[in-house]
């Protein structure tokens, strides 16, 4: 396996890249916060997220 590269490796084993993991793992929890799986206020969540990604934008735009 050593001698694979980062994209051989992960077809042999049968794994998704990092990024499509990652992107898994937050729809999940995503899903459990809306389902009430957690003790936390969904709006409140939602309402944060907006202000991160807002954020995201504005340093997105200021790069370009």
């Amino acid at each position: 396996m050593q001698v694979l590269n980062y994209n051989d490796r992960l077809k042999q084993l049968g794994l998704m890249k990092i990024e499509g993991r990652r992107i898994r793992c937050d729809l999940a929890e995503t899903f459990k916060i809306v389902n009430g799986k957690y003790d936390i206020n969904p709006e409140l969540f939602f309402n944060w997220m907006k202000v991160v990604e807002g954020d995201m934008t504005k340093n997105c735009l200021r790069k370009i």
